[in-house]
């Protein structure tokens, strides 16, 4: 899967959002592992980047469900890595959000409208 780093409308957060991840399928399998701590560093309308102190595979068969709060809302978002790389002693992943593609629209929805909230409750 190709990973775009590019995309036009990525928000690079200044200060890192605590939340957490849970594997939620693992070869097919479903089930629900320990919750993973990471910090959100950047957010789109498809995906995120955040940091970790776990190393986690960065595979088609592995899925995540990442949860963060932004401003007032909760989100949790299913999806997967679609890379990875150590900086400074800790993991950086992509994550792209998976669902079908109504899922899909009224996540990208969801995550504008906060991102628009917090930009204004910034100034």
């Amino acid at each position: 899967m190709q990973y775009k780093r590019a995309e036009p409308f990525r928000f690079a957060l200044q200060t890192p959002l605590a939340g957490f991840f849970t594997i939620s399928s693992l070869n097919g399998i479903g089930g629900k592992s320990k919750k993973g701590e990471i910090e959100v560093l950047d957010i789109s309308p498809n995906g995120l980047r955040f940091k970790s102190g776990l190393e986690l595979p960065v595979d088609e068969n592995i899925e995540l469900i990442v949860s963060f709060k932004l401003n007032q809302t909760m989100l949790s978002l299913p999806g997967t890595l679609v890379w990875s790389k150590v900086y400074f002693g800790k993991w950086l992943y992509g994550f792209s959000v998976s669902g079908t593609s109504v899922f899909k629209d009224e996540i990208k929805q969801v995550i504008i409208k906060e991102l628009k909230q917090f930009i204004k409750n910034q100034h």
